[in-house]
């Protein structure tokens, strides 16, 4: 129901100190960051706690929120410096300390959908995908989050003929995993993504996104073929 265009904007090989600070994204993006290797600290301007992000977390802003990322120390960052490729920007700098590894993009959703994703997804989303490898992983969502993890890392480390069209494509399916990494967690959010999650309502929510121009009531004795509603 939801148009959706992902894009990676660059990836990040930075050594401690250093710091990255984000402005609010235009209306209709959703900036989201994966962190690779080494770690980072969430810094929010909005009041939110701090939080440490690890190998293998994956960061989206569904509201497109001011945020910052950096080492987690109060040294004066080093200066950084950006370095294209046929398919990647990347983000450098000389800093000596910890060494961190990480992706950045942005998904871009039609003007006309926006709202949803900001009434429906919280502020922001943090998801743990942290087996090594696809091979390894548990099967399932969080196996698919590895794999896709994978394929956009070598992308991004390499110049393949189609590069950027895949990493592209690759960065429009990761909002799909991720949002359904999101609805399997132990305590989802709030919203849509709780509602996916339960087990009785989301042949309920299916129906209403599949049918929306549809005068939908509790009561209704007329649902779609395939869809129980007298389960709920």
């Amino acid at each position: 129901m939801i148009p959706v265009k992902g894009t990676l904007d660059y990836r990040c090989f930075l050594g401690a100190p250093w710091r990255i600070d984000f402005p609010a994204s235009e209306l209709g993006e959703v900036p989201y960051h994966v962190i690779l290797g080494g770690s980072a600290v969430l810094e929010d301007p909005e009041g939110s706690p701090t939080r440490k992000l690890i190998a293998g977390d994956i960061l989206l802003f569904p509201h497109g929120s001011a945020h910052a990322l950096h080492d987690g120390s109060d040294a004066s960052p080093a200066p950084a410096r950006q370095r294209s490729t046929l398919t990647t920007v990347f983000h450098e700098n000389d800093g000596t300390g910890d060494r961190l590894d990480m992706m950045c993009g942005r998904f871009t959703l039609s003007a006309a959908h926006e709202r949803l994703i900001r009434s429906y997804l919280p502020r922001r989303l943090v998801l743990h995908a942290p087996e090594n490898s696809a091979d390894t992983a548990t099967p399932g969502t969080r196996a698919q989050v590895v794999g896709l993890v994978s394929l956009m890392r070598a992308e991004s480390a390499t110049e393949n003929l189609g590069g950027l069209a895949m990493l592209n494509a690759l960065s429009t399916a990761l909002f799909a995993v991720s949002l359904r990494l999101a609805s399997e967690v132990t305590e989802p959010p709030d919203g849509l993504l709780a509602l996916a999650a339960n087990p009785r309502l989301a042949p309920a929510l299916t129906a209403l996104f599949n049918e929306p121009a549809r005068r939908w009531t509790f009561n209704d004795r007329n649902p779609p073929r395939d869809h129980h509603w007298s389960k709920i």
